[in-house]
């Protein structure tokens, strides 16, 4: 069979794609039509080796079968894709497979060879080597920021024992100085009474000498002093002071301490990240102990003041002996942290180096396979065997298929800054010494935040009390940081203010990613929460310092608030209305958080069924009676559930009115249980009992587009006006 006239008709130019192909360049093995002749030869430092198609085909031969050697193959089975013969054909087992000229396969193979072998050249090799050559750095960066993450944990160990060294110093020193400063009490009144004692003792000889003498005159000029004598000195009773050394809460200590985030490892194939720890709060109830035991006895009775001197004395080192060695258990708790925290640095890189060890040979042993393949590529180019080439099957798919990039994500460890007089509480208490007598009854009132009066009542006709200026275009969040100033924040504005009732501001935070809050809360500590809706994060402001607590992955932050317990309530969505026309994937839920660490979550009824809408604005609030009250302008209502997740009630409007559709935005609670939200079209404010019962609207007030709500420890209402950037305080319950 002549192979020119079997594939001259069929042979493109591989430069230009078009044009049929009767040259051909034994160099490079690449087809030539006659316009790109020149432009092989130019710009180039090879000697081409240009011949016409014809004269090269006539060199080749036809291939012996392999199965049967005295023949010659003709053509190529492309289901089998194998040379076959005429006898291999006359068997059968080639019948009804497509068969092409043995010669056209060869050219065919020929410019697969040329792209697979300029292919892995140009690309594939080259981006190997580079995926390579980043692991080495990735195992340098792993295991120097494990000696870094050492170093700030010894740091921190350091910081620590210096804070509990300065806690038992001064806790021994107020020890030192209560003696010193109530022995002299003591001293006095022992003084006192000496004193007293010895005019006693005066008087008594002075009354046993008149009454054996019969002298008349001095007997008239007795002046009795009885009833001086019997004003008893004050009794005064000593109370000691104690020190009660607190439990370490293990667990509590290392958040305080500092956050070691986990190592991880993430390739393009799938996008995961860890969430941040947030220190955990205590939790809210405190359960009875199994065996109670007595913290102190108090002596009432009277006890000599010698007796009473001793006891300060000997309770002044007691507490010294006890503060001292409970210092020792924190340094021993401290050391422990320290020495877990190192132990997980190191368990870590040693855990998560042979992942990079193994990607590192399997990409060594992967370009090994490249080079290889290359070097067998071009010995099949620049040879003539027929059959050889006719056999090649292409890898090029195959190593096509890049190692995953791995990405690394470092562990780091973040301090956590002292506080002090949280550090003291958790250490221990110690108490005062204190004299009291009998003539005075006093004690120390318990200090604490002012509680609301109870059942106070709604007052007839709500009074605005002030007006703040807010200068925001769009106001749509406040809350309160005490009974004096709030925090505001608005729409197309990456500021959040806080204000006095003055309307002076007297602080600015803008987010740390320049995106406007979706909401606000004031923490019970007076930190300031605010939800991030585009990068996903819940973040806590403490003294202009930003901490990113939660981020989410696809779910988004909406309305957020502060429970008493100290948890986080977040109202989220998820992210697939953004690959949707509809609203029908598109999920809504509440989820408890302590610290960065998901409680609960709460998203369906008891048959399933959703409890939130998916569209629209939401906002959330924590009642005295511990339900979760969440105002859903999607759905128009306010839905209300228990603290376990279980539907109250849901609240869509009174029974009758004349007003228009129920549009709620902003909800809060106050010190009655009552759930209060803005309606926001209908430029008022409804208040519900706690069961859902509709009691009254606010709609004297002159409200525009009420919006966000709060209210102070007074019950004082706080309304922000969406369009005139005003905060109103309202007076609602009569004092």
């Amino acid at each position: 069979m002549d192979p020119l006239n079997s594939t001259q008709d069929v042979i493109r130019c591989t430069l230009c794609q078009d044009l049929v192909a009767p040259m051909y360049c034994e160099v490079c093995h690449t087809h030539l039509c006659k316009d790109c002749v020149e432009k092989h030869f130019s710009g180039s430092s090879i000697v081409h080796e240009v011949v016409p198609l014809k004269q090269y085909l006539t060199t080749l031969s036809n291939p012996k079968c392999r199965k049967h050697p005295t023949k010659q193959c003709e053509l190529h089975c492309e289901q089998c894709d194998i040379p076959i013969c005429a006898k291999c054909i006359s068997s059968g087992k080639h019948s009804g497979h497509k068969q092409i000229d043995i010669f056209k396969s060869f050219e065919i193979k020929t410019e697969i060879l040329q792209r697979d072998l300029q292919e892995l050249e140009k690309s594939i090799y080259p981006k190997y080597k580079a995926i390579a050559s980043n692991i080495p750095v990735q195992k340098a960066d792993l295991s120097k920021n494990s000696r870094k993450l050492t170093t700030t944990i010894d740091k921190q160990g350091e910081v620590w024992h210096r804070e509990i060294d300065t806690i038992i110093t001064n806790m021994k020193s107020n020890v030192e100085e209560m003696e010193s400063k109530h022995l002299p009490i003591l001293n006095k009144q022992e003084n006192e009474i000496a004193r007293t004692i010895s005019e006693i003792t005066q008087t008594i000889a002075e009354l046993k000498k008149l009454l054996n003498s019969k002298d008349v005159c001095l007997v008239s000029e007795y002046k009795s002093r009885i009833a001086e004598f019997r004003r008893m000195p004050p009794k005064l009773k000593v109370s000691l002071p104690n020190f009660r050394p607190q439990e370490i809460h293990t667990d509590q200590l290392i958040k305080q301490f500092g956050s070691l985030s986990a190592l991880s490892f993430t390739t393009e194939e799938q996008d995961y990240s860890m969430p941040p720890q947030g220190a955990e709060s205590s939790p809210p109830n405190r359960s009875l102990m199994d065996v109670p035991q007595v913290i102190t006895a108090i002596d009432t009775g009277y006890g000599s003041l010698y007796v009473q001197k001793a006891n300060l004395s000997k309770n002044s080192r007691k507490l010294t002996t006890t503060i001292d060695k409970q210092g020792e258990v924190w340094h021993r708790e401290i050391d422990t942290i320290i020495t877990n925290m190192k132990s997980n640095v190191e368990e870590m890189e040693s855990k998560h180096l042979p992942i990079l060890n193994k990607q590192e040979n399997e990409i060594a042993c992967t370009i090994s396979e490249i080079t290889q393949t290359i070097a067998e590529l071009k010995k099949l180019l620049n040879s003539k065997d027929v059959c050889l080439v006719s056999e090649y099957k292409s890898r090029i798919a195959e190593f096509r298929r890049m190692p995953p990039k791995l990405k690394v994500s470092l562990p780091n460890f973040r301090p956590q800054e002292i506080h002090t007089d949280q550090l003291i509480k958790q250490f221990g208490s110690l108490s005062a010494l204190s004299f009291t007598t009998e003539e005075q009854d006093y004690s120390m009132p318990p200090q604490g935040a002012e509680s609301s009066p109870p059942n106070r009542s709604l007052m007839d006709v709500p009074q605005v009390i002030t007006a703040i200026d807010t200068g925001y275009g769009s106001l749509y969040g406040v809350t309160c940081l005490n009974d004096k100033e709030v925090w505001t924040c608005g729409c197309f504005n990456n500021k959040m203010n806080l204000y006095n009732l003055q309307g002076e501001l007297l602080k600015s935070i803008q987010t740390w990613s320049g995106n406007m809050p979706r909401d606000i809360a004031v923490t019970r500590s007076g930190g300031l929460v605010f939800t991030d809706y585009r990068v996903r994060t819940v973040n806590l402001v403490k003294n202009t310092k930003i901490q990113t607590v939660i981020t989410l992955w696809r779910w988004t932050p909406l309305g957020v608030c502060s429970t008493s317990s100290g948890d986080l309530l977040i109202v989220m969505d998820n992210d697939d209305k953004d690959d949707s026309d509809s609203d029908d994937d598109v999920q809504t839920k509440v989820v408890r958080y302590s610290g960065s660490t998901e409680k609960q979550s709460i998203q369906y009824d008891d048959k399933g069924q959703p409890l939130y809408s998916p569209c629209g604005d939401k906002y959330i609030s924590e009642n005295r009676n511990l339900d979760i009250c969440v105002s859903d302008s999607g759905a128009r209502a306010v839905v209300v559930v228990n603290k376990a997740g279980k539907l109250r009630f849901t609240y869509t409007g009174p029974p009758s009115t004349t007003k228009g559709s129920f549009n709620p935005r902003g909800i809060t609670t106050d010190s009655q249980g009552r759930i209060l939200t803005a309606d926001n079209y209908n430029h008022c404010i409804h208040i519900l009992d706690q069961d859902g019962q509709f009691l009254r609207y606010i709609d004297n007030s002159d409200l525009q587009l009420p919006w966000g709500l709060c209210v102070d420890t007074r019950d004082n209402l706080f309304v922000a006006e969406r369009d005139t950037g005003k905060v109103k305080k309202i007076q609602y319950l009569y004092m």
